[in-house]
C-alpha cells in the first residue's frame, strides 16, 4: 500500500503504478491488477479483508454479519438444519470454518471476538454440541 499527499491525484497515481509495474516486471514478477485499486481520500480502504481507519484495524462489516448470521441460524434452527441450510460439506467443516473466523477476529477485535465466541458456545451447547 502506498500513500499520497494532496498534489497526489488520480494521474499522478495511475504513472506511479506503471513505474511500480515496470521495477516488478524487470524482476519477473507480476502486478495483480484486480487487487491494485486507487483509493480517492474519504473512501473506504480495505487491505487483505481488513478495513483501515484513522483508529486501527478493524473487520469488515460484512465479515462480522456473516459470523453474526452463522451464530444466530446456528441458535435458531439448530446445528445440524443450518449447517445443512447453508450446504456445508459437514458439521465439523462448518464449526471448524467458524472457529477460524472467530481466532481471525481475536487477532483483530479480541472484544468483539470474545463476545461473538460466548454467543458460539452458548448456541452449540443448546444444540447438543459439546463445547
Amino acid at each position: 500500500m502506498f500513500s499520497g499527499g494532496a498534489a497526489f491525484n488520480r494521474a499522478t497515481a495511475a504513472r506511479f503504478i506503471d513505474h511500480v509495474r515496470n521495477i516488478v516486471n524487470d524482476d519477473k514478477f507480476i502486478v495483480h491488477d484486480k487487487k491494485t485499486r486507487i483509493v480517492p481520500p474519504g473512501a473506504r480502504h480495505v487491505v487483505l479483508g481488513l478495513l483501515l481507519t484513522p483508529e486501527g484495524i478493524r473487520l469488515l462489516p460484512e465479515f462480522k454479519r456473516r459470523i453474526d448470521v452463522h451464530i444466530r441460524g446456528v441458535d435458531r434452527f439448530g446445528l445440524a438444519r443450518h449447517v445443512a441450510h447453508r450446504r456445508f460439506r459437514s458439521i465439523f467443516c462448518f464449526i471448524n470454518h467458524i472457529d477460524g473466523c472467530l481466532a481471525f477476529a481475536q487477532g483483530v477485535e479480541p472484544e468483539y471476538a470474545q463476545y461473538c465466541m460466548e454467543q458460539w458456545n452458548s448456541a452449540l451447547a443448546r444444540s447438543g454440541f459439546p463445547v
